[in-house]
């Protein structure tokens, strides 16, 4: 039966994070929410961004007292600072020819995260038209060399902080023209980006020779343009990234700080490269959740693009690392000023899966930086269903899902290799699916308090089982016929109440074992196949109901603890048995003899109650079979067929007519029982009654001398046994001395 401290500990585990039970509403399968934190997830800026300078409003490219030429002077004690960030750097017009073979960086004086780490060093001969404080971009330039280096972390003059104002190791160029002017920038700083302001260097020397040597080419007079190559500029804090902007949490927020300098950067691009752990989907719809705080970081415009190549944009990149994308939507956001408020959707008109999306929001209120507390898509999963979470959680939770939830007629649920170890699936709602397959060497538990059904529009539904023994702890209704495929090996547990809807058929397939520890209640019309079902709680048949015991590997019994067949419903238990009830079922050995002889008809065995279609297809032989039953105490029974027999316990099995012990044979152990109670009215099978008129005569008789010392194949692997010479004859003079008997006494009364 349902366990349901199951569901109370799965929600009590929960409670310390995320809620796994709060969170799931039964649906239909259609479009769903489907980014998530535990997507794949990348922070970009997608247009470039320079700093744009504005004394005026007091935003300046560099500090008065920390410009260009500190760097150039001469000396380590003063030093240039940018406050572009990535992309910073300087234009040095030079104005004559000169051929550099090398170059070198001093670091400034503190803060090791402004250290540059990349370089890009560009040529022209053009006329330098480019401002101070601008983005260099006014002449055509020629990349010399590009690369990264390694701030160093020793040299020095101060013993106590000996990595600043400290030499790089000199950066060799391959390089043979000769160029009026040069530009260096830098587009990564050592970071945490999101902590840094800008980048600094406080010495740079441009040389003739190869590893910082022969004439040197800037000197204090030299004129050095400060400038910020436009490029990405993305970066977070800790806590703030791009996935805690998909976790569905408003109370978390992804926040990209396009520059660290307030106010610096007109040009926004900030956003995200996702792929859903979901697989791929046709997005409908999207919304955006506000943050918690500073309004004027809202996004106010968005430009939405899919792919289904392969990300090999980076982290902080622009998002075009060489994917080819397609843009999906575009356009404007009215975000509230109230925060954490999840805004109107957008509908999306798109017919097209993709694996992955890139967000790129446009613009915001009025911050260099932007944030949202969270972005939600709606749409169809195209991917196949299956179960991806190593842990136990909750079935109608989207996200525990590759591919659409599945919960609808003719879904499929694949639990298959993702657990590594025993999980629990909870449903408290009720779902519906076509197919389950439970196939994993780790058991899968599916309980809560919803229900399962089992449905298709058109064919059969299936439950597929292997590598372990699963349970379905969940009222289980069978509303199609479906075909129960246990594997060899495994088990499936059915542990609440199972109901097969009128008309349909459970038909069961494999190796494996199916147990039934709740009730199963075959309605009017239903059918229910058994092959390798050690034991049952209870059966119920409606009208016109049927239930087969189809046993694969010889003779076997159903352990069941009640039965309740309809008067026109049947068991067919074809070359099996049954050990039905305990000392609680006081009775039922007349119920159940009542219900057999009501399928013998005549001994054609057509009609309705516990039948064997293997008794019937003996109906026209030599050698006839029937279904023998008594009660279990009066065989003194402790076992039967392989299972163990309570006291009080009926049992039933297929077995040749006259063997009264019902253990598989017709000898003389069964010809006494007949004898004794011979002329005898009431009686039951194990007292020779063996065409279920209640009383012991010559047709019982007959049908047992027919079968002397014939034996059950399954019993001792043999086949019938023919009875020695001079059987017949002695069984011939015995019936006629009990129908001397019978006779005799029938005078005295």
């Amino acid at each position: 039966m349902r366990n349901r401290s199951r569901v109370t500990l799965l929600c009590a585990a929960a409670a310390a994070g995320v809620s796994v039970c709060a969170v799931q509403t039964a649906r239909a399968s259609g479009p769903e929410q489907f980014l998530s934190g535990n997507d794949f997830a990348i922070a970009i800026d997608a247009i470039p961004n320079y700093y744009i300078d504005n004394p005026g409003a007091g935003f300046n490219m560099y500090p008065g007292g920390e410009p260009p030429v500190g760097a150039t002077d001469g000396s380590v004690d003063s030093k240039y600072l940018n406050f572009g960030r990535q992309g910073g750097g300087l234009i040095a017009n030079v104005g004559s020819p000169s051929t550099i073979q090398s170059f070198q960086l001093f670091t400034a004086n503190d803060s090791p995260g402004r250290d540059p780490v990349q370089y890009v060093l560009l040529g022209t001969n053009a006329p330098i038209v480019s401002a101070d404080r601008s983005n260099g971009l006014g002449e055509t330039w020629t990349v010399i060399q590009q690369g990264t280096m390694t701030p160093p972390t020793t040299g020095g003059p101060d013993p106590l902080n000996p990595s600043r104002k400290a030499p790089y190791t000199p950066i060799n160029l391959t390089n043979s023209i000769a160029y009026n002017a040069y530009k260096l920038y830098f587009p990564q700083i050592a970071g945490p980006v999101a902590g840094q302001n800008s980048m600094q260097i406080s010495e740079v020397q441009f040389y003739a020779g190869t590893n910082a040597t022969g004439s040197t080419i800037l000197n204090p007079v030299t004129d050095v343009r400060g400038i910020d190559n436009p490029q990405a500029e993305s970066s977070y804090n800790t806590g703030e990234g791009p996935r805690t902007g998909l976790d569905q949490n408003p109370n978390t927020k992804y926040l990209n700080l396009l520059n660290g300098a307030s106010g610096s950067d007109n040009n926004h691009g900030a956003g995200l490269i996702d792929t859903p752990r979901r697989g791929p989907s046709i997005v409908h719809a999207f919304s955006i959740t506000t943050a918690n705080d500073s309004p004027t970081r809202d996004p106010t415009g968005y430009i939405i693009y899919g792919t289904n190549d392969a990300i090999v944009s980076t982290e902080h990149g622009d998002g075009n690392g060489g994917e080819n994308w397609t843009q999906i939507a575009t356009g404007t956001l009215a975000l509230t000023d109230t925060r954490l408020v999840q805004g109107a959707q957008i509908p999306i008109t798109n017919s097209t899966a993709y694996n992955s999306y890139k967000i790129v929001f446009t613009g915001t209120k009025g911050s260099s930086n932007m944030q949202v507390g969270d972005i939600s898509f709606i749409g169809d999963l195209t991917g196949q269903t299956e179960w991806i979470t190593n842990a136990s959680q909750n079935w109608l939770n989207g996200q525990n899902w590759f591919g659409p939830t599945p919960n609808g007629v003719g879904d499929t649920a694949r639990f298959l290799d993702k657990s590594t170890s025993a999980h629990t699936v909870l449903a408290d709602s009720p779902v519906t699916v076509g197919t389950l397959r439970m196939e994993n060497n780790a058991t899968y538990l599916l309980t809560g308090a919803g229900n399962l059904t089992m449905q298709v529009s058109t064919g059969a539904a299936s439950i597929n089982v292997s590598g372990a023994t699963h349970e379905i702890n969940l009222p289980l209704t069978i509303a199609s016929n479906t075909t129960v495929n246990v594997a060899a090996g495994a088990t499936l547990k059915i542990s609440d109440p199972v109901t097969i809807n009128p008309g349909n058929t459970v038909t069961q397939t494999g190796a494996g074992s199916v147990v039934y520890e709740s009730s199963v209640n075959v309605s009017g019309g239903a059918g229910l196949a058994m092959q390798s079902v050690p034991q049952m709680n209870s059966l119920s048949l409606g009208d016109n109901a049927g239930a087969t015991l189809s046993f694969s590997g010889g003779r076997q019994a159903l352990h069941i603890q009640s039965l309740a067949v309809h008067p026109n419903a049947t068991v067919d238990v074809k070359t099996n048995g049954m050990v039905i009830g305990g000392a609680a079922q006081a009775g039922s050995v007349t119920q159940i003899g009542s219900l057999i002889a009501s399928a013998y008809a005549g001994g054609t065995w057509t009609g309705k109650g516990i039948t064997s279609s293997t008794a019937a297809a003996d109906a026209s032989g030599a050698h006839k079979t029937g279904v023998g039953y008594g009660e279990a105490s009066a065989l003194g029974l402790t076992s039967f067929m392989g299972q163990s027999v309570e006291p009080g316990a009926v049992v039933v099995r297929h077995t040749y007519i006259g063997d009264a012990n019902l253990d598989g044979t017709v000898d003389t152990l069964d010809f006494n029982s007949l004898a004794g109670n011979f002329g005898g009215t009431g009686k039951v099978w194990t007292q020779s009654d063996f065409n279920y008129d209640g009383v012991v005569d010559t047709l019982d008789f007959n049908g047992l001398a027919s079968n002397f010392g014939q034996r059950l194949q399954a019993v001792d692997g043999v086949g019938g046994l023919v009875p020695e010479p001079g059987t017949a004859s002695v069984l011939a003079g015995a019936g006629a001395l009990m129908l001397a008997r019978r006779r005799r006494c029938g005078r005295r009364s």
